[in-house]
Parts: C-alpha cells; structure tokens; sequence
C-alpha cells in the first residue's frame, strides 16, 4: 500500500525508507580522497551485524565513486575539505550527502572554543552510529543553547559518554585521558598520534565527571577536527595539547 502525506497543501507519495533506523558515518573527503574510509566502512558493518543483520555494506570503490560524483555534480571545489554523511538502510540503500565544506583543509584545531553545558540522561543513543543518534544530538543541541552554551557534555550516573556526540578526551599535566564509550574513526586517529608523541602518557577508560571538570584541557576529535572547550561550569580550559595533536597529525 502506499503511504501519502500532505505538507503546505500539497500531497506528496512518503518514502517509508527515510522513516526506518539507518546506520551513519561522517566523512572528510579532500582531493578526491577520503580520510581513512576503509575503518568508516568496518565500524558500518560491525555495527550492522548487530543492528540490522544482513544489510550488505558498500565496497570501498563503490563509496569513492559515489562521492566522487557527488562532488562534481554539486561542483564543490576540489581543494576543499567536504564532509559527507553516508546513510545506510537495512535493504541496502545508501545514500550521500554534503553536509558541510570545511574551514580547515587539514584535521586541525579549530579556532572556535565553545562553553559546554552538562546534560544529563540523554546519552543512551548516541552510543549507536544510528539515525536515533543524529536526532538526540539535534535536542541536545537545542536543550544545551537554551543554557546559553555551544555543546552539550553527554553524563550518565556519573561519567562523561560524549562531548557534542564524540569521546571526551581530558588532560590532566601529562597525562591524556581518552573515552571509549563510541567507535569512531577521529578518536582512533588522535590515539594513535599521542602514541607517537612520547611526552604524553595516554590511557583508554571511562571518564568521569569530576575528572573532566578538574582537567586542565578538556576536547574532543571528530568529522570538523579537533575542538577544544573553552569553559565548563565556568572553569576554563587550555589547548595546548589539542594544539600538539593536531600540529602532528597535519605536519
């Protein structure tokens, strides 16, 4: 059967697809490449397997050609950093889209230092890749500007799952705390760049409130770069680390 809707008085055929669960990831494509889309592709499917079984997953060409169109289609500048969100359907849709031109060429430490507002509660989707992700990020959005703050720090009995949808990582002199609580690509690639940075000693764990609130520098990686806090219940942050991260990774 099929399903109609009508918006501004006009009826319009609804495509139940768009209104099912779907699988997401978010990429930063430059030059015609994309930045480590073979660990985007693995974090789709393994959470596939356990989401929406069975859903076949794109190939690696088969994503590179589809933003490589889309690109030139939309005439996007070629020199530019696009990032482009792939969504999956459990029948095996994908879909592309551009959802933001960068600033930034390079992953680097954006100029923005955003205030943070605790909100506590709301933090049990973002755990998932998934389109229920994207809509609890957009309330969080919303509850955390009518505290007068940029992003919302996701709590949980205690501990800290994400700042604006993406792990904590929080610095106390020389020692890097990373959250775990969300598979992604851009936390991945800071640890492997403190790895490489002997002056700092890294551990993986839960982070909880207390610590981040004590921390001297409190960011997060994600799609855009790195993004350091700026103030958190009025204490203010540093990015002097954030800064040596992201001067590695783009040298």
């Amino acid at each position: 059967m099929e399903q109609w809707y009508i918006e501004n008085n006009t009826t319009e055929r609804y495509d139940t697809d768009h209104s099912e669960l779907s699988l997401y990831q978010r990429l930063r494509a430059t030059d015609g490449r994309v930045m480590r889309l073979n660990r985007h592709l693995d974090i789709l499917r393994n959470y596939a397997a356990i989401l929406l079984p069975k859903t076949p997953i794109p190939t690696t060409s088969e994503v590179e050609q589809m933003c490589h169109r889309l690109l030139s289609r939309g005439s996007y500048n070629s020199s530019s950093t696009h990032i482009i969100e792939l969504r999956l359907w459990q029948n095996g849709r994908v879909r592309l889209s551009v959802i933001e031109t960068s600033l930034y060429k390079g992953f680097d430490l954006r100029v923005l230092r955003p205030n943070a507002a605790i909100i506590e509660g709301c933090s049990t989707a973002l755990l998932y890749p998934t389109s229920a992700a994207l809509e609890c990020e957009k309330l969080m959005k919303i509850i955390t500007r009518q505290n007068g703050c940029d992003v919302a720090l996701a709590v949980q009995n205690g501990s800290v799952i994400a700042i604006d949808s993406a792990n904590p990582i929080v610095v106390h002199g020389t020692n890097v705390t990373i959250g775990q609580s969300i598979t992604s690509a851009y936390t991945e690639l800071i640890i492997e760049a403190l790895k490489k940075l002997p002056q700092y000693n890294i551990s993986l764990s839960e982070i909880s409130l207390q610590l981040a609130a004590s921390a001297d520098e409190l960011f997060f990686a994600d799609h855009r770069g790195l993004t350091a806090i700026g103030t958190l219940g009025g204490r203010q942050y540093s990015d002097t680390v954030a800064y040596a991260i992201a001067k590695y990774i783009n040298r």
